[in-house]
């Protein structure tokens, strides 16, 4: 089993549909999400851990109760949960699957499961059956690093994890350029998250690989062979033409790019420094505030913010009339507050800190040191 996640706007469809032009992996892009959302609110429910089931993935910073539930989250197996309703997570699953991959999202149905853990293996069956009985199943889901060691344990040796990384800069202007923006604290939260656990589990398991978007699109043969040697599967300089590359219907891709060029399709490398044009000062100095230790333990550089620079929370606010709708709910901040926050997380970086804050500012004691390290 393939695993593959990251930021949305990373590039991630682009090479889920990649690696399903090769002969060995069938793939799938965003079938799964709604199982791993229906585990995480079961299990809210059996650990008491109060929240919306609509909400998005929680960042779990800062706020205790959401650090304790994470650190739950991560040591629970998706087998050891049983599925409350089983017609509801089928028919959620078939619903969120079908615009990505709908040959797959028609046999949803077949799946019968007791827990989250057996109806995740028929579904990657699924994807053999759908998309070319190949040697390999895999899929990729936005947003959902944390569930690697979910994926490890369920499919253990036979998984392999790619973790995809991208400058949050970019994915700030291809949100912003884009329909339904998303507000500036969740997005800087998020990437982090996601940039964290990205470097916490390529230290923690061998069989994880970070490729950053930069690289991938910069550099194509060299990241796609080492990409390959990875999956231990053949390089074939097919992988290289992007032409051929199929959607989750079988039918001919068109890359989901925000500034429809002419080059915008294959390894388009306007794509890495096109931010740099085209992002807002305001929005760019309160996006490498909101995450400079984790830029920097990725190599990221040429930075506005200057560690320790006082920043009005004004930074923060968001443009409501240009939000996406489902987001509005979960976009009520004080923001002299969340700056507030922010600013404590920075100076913990000069300071010696109890291991309950750094997990509280940075999930992994181990993520603390690292991102210490680098300032």
């Amino acid at each position: 089993m393939i695993f593959v996640s990251g930021m949305f706007r990373s590039g991630t469809t682009f090479f889920a549909r990649l690696l399903n032009k090769t002969k060995e992996v069938s793939f799938a892009s965003d079938p799964f999400f709604a199982v791993f959302k229906e585990f995480r609110n079961t299990l809210s429910k059996e650990k008491a851990h109060q929240l919306d089931p609509n909400a998005p993935l929680e960042d779990y910073y800062f706020e205790e109760s959401k650090n304790v539930f994470f650190h739950s989250l991560q040591n629970k197996s998706l087998s050891e949960l049983k599925i409350p309703d089983l017609a509801y997570l089928k028919e959620f699953t078939e619903n969120s699957s079908r615009p990505y991959s709908e040959l797959l999202s028609k046999r949803i149905p077949e799946i019968f499961a007791e827990t989250y853990g057996e109806f995740l293996k028929k579904g990657s069956d699924l994807i053999l059956k759908s998309y070319g009985s190949k040697q390999v199943a895999g899929f990729k889901e936005v947003w959902a690093n944390e569930f690697v060691p979910h994926i490890i344990d369920l499919f253990g040796d036979q998984a392999k994890i790619i973790q995809i990384v991208r400058d949050p800069r970019a994915i700030v202007v291809s949100n912003f350029y884009s329909e339904g923006r998303y507000p500036l604290l969740f997005l800087g939260r998020q990437w982090r998250k996601l940039a964290s656990l990205s470097y916490y589990y390529s230290k923690k398991y061998k069989n994880v690989l970070n490729i950053k978007y930069e690289d991938l699109i910069g550099s194509p043969e060299k990241t796609i062979r080492e990409l390959c040697s990875f999956l231990e599967i053949e390089f074939h300089p097919s992988l290289l033409d992007t032409n051929d590359i199929k959607d989750g219907n079988n039918q001919k891709w068109s890359q989901n790019s925000t500034f429809q060029e002419k080059s915008s399709e294959g390894f388009n490398q306007k794509s890495i420094n096109r931010w740099v044009e085209k992002i807002n000062p305001t929005s760019r100095k309160a996006i490498e505030f909101l995450t400079y230790p984790e830029m920097k333990l990725w190599g990221y550089s040429s930075f506005e913010y200057s560690p320790g620079e006082h920043l009005n929370s004004d930074i923060l606010k968001d443009e409501k009339d240009k939000l996406a709708k489902w987001i509005l709910p979960y976009s009520e901040f004080n923001f002299q507050n969340e700056m507030n926050k922010e600013t404590a997380r920075l100076k913990s970086l000069t300071q010696e800190i109890e291991p309950k804050m750094q997990r509280s500012y940075f999930l992994y004691e181990e993520v603390y040191e690292a991102c210490k390290s680098t300032l």
